[in-house]
């Protein structure tokens, strides 16, 4: 094991074939200290090898602490948000809420979130008039989301967690796929959760973005020598990095089709960035904005036949 894992304490696995599709078809496109960066050939998702255990993702997450430690720019992860400041994170919760509030939803209009973190998206449904619920793994994240916001989840890890018959009219999964080596039973589960005519939500990093293509367009105009940008576009706590046409590929699967989907970009303000580097990042995104090619996407998915 790497040092730096091990020093973490962080834990590994191989992951011999595409998240997506399973193929084991795959072209590699570069190393990155702990892990590969490969393409799958039949689905083009790109997918790292090896990659974080789910035991391991599920420890690495289970704390601001544990997260700093890996990457210090996490530090104020899990304290960030507040429903009434109009943050680009709130904003992209409530362009999401709006999608689905034209839809065939019933009265009392439910939502169940996915490794809900400190509930913000949830305050956020909440205010909205959505009857909020959700699950999270981390017995710290689920204190905070009923000290800072007042939203009661459940302690549990989405796989180990029992909807007990209940039924949704949304499901949502904000950054949480990217997260999977497997993410199919995830959407199996979701699936049987929700009402007729009900709705799956996903958000997370866009592959298909400036920032990935100016890191990658570096590094080979450099033979390899310029990683840093790559380093920042490629993370060891994602596995799978999805676009749009990736994340259709895994719903399809499932008989679900894509409703409507709206693009963004990362919210700075949750991370803790050096100036410098805090400027930067800004000039990517900004750049990302202007050519359409943001870092993040939101997607509503829905039955085929519903």
């Amino acid at each position: 094991m790497n040092k730096i894992t091990s020093d973490l304490g962080l834990k590994l696995m191989p992951l011999p074939c595409c998240p997506v599709c399973r193929g084991e078809k795959r072209k590699k496109l570069f190393w990155l200290d702990l892990f590969s960066v490969y393409q799958c050939v039949g689905c083009s998702l790109r997918y790292i090898d090896p990659c974080l255990s789910p035991q391991g993702m599920q420890e690495l997450y289970s704390s601001t602490d544990s997260l700093t430690a890996l990457n210090r720019f996490h530090s104020t992860y899990y304290d960030y948000g507040d429903p009434n400041r109009p943050s680009k994170t709130v904003c992209d919760f409530e362009r999401a809420l709006g999608l689905l509030k034209g839809s065939t939803l019933d009265p009392g209009k439910s939502v169940f979130d996915v490794g809900c973190g400190n509930g913000l998206f949830l305050a956020v449904a909440k205010k909205h008039g959505w009857d909020a619920n959700g699950c999270d793994s981390s017995k710290a994240n689920v204190s905070l989301a009923a000290a800072k916001f007042g939203v009661n989840v459940d302690c549990s890890s989405f796989a180990r967690w029992e909807p007990r018959g209940r039924k949704y009219d949304v499901v949502s999964f904000w950054d949480v796929l990217e997260h999977l080596p497997e993410p199919h039973s995830f959407v199996e589960k979701a699936l049987g959760m929700l009402k007729p005519g009900g709705q799956i939500v996903v958000a997370g990093p866009n592959d298909r973005s400036f920032l990935r293509i100016f890191a990658e367009t570096l590094f080979f105009m450099t033979a390899g020598h310029m990683r840093g940008p790559l380093r920042k576009a490629y993370l060891l706590e994602h596995i799978a990095y999805y676009t749009i046409d990736t994340i259709k590929v895994l719903f399809s699967q499932h008989g679900l089709d894509i409703r409507c989907y709206f693009m963004s970009s990362t919210d700075l303000d949750k991370y803790h960035f050096p100036w410098a580097e805090r400027v930067l990042a800004s000039g990517v995104l900004s750049a990302g904005d202007l050519l359409g090619l943001q870092n993040r996407f939101v997607a509503v998915f829905k039955r085929r036949f519903d």
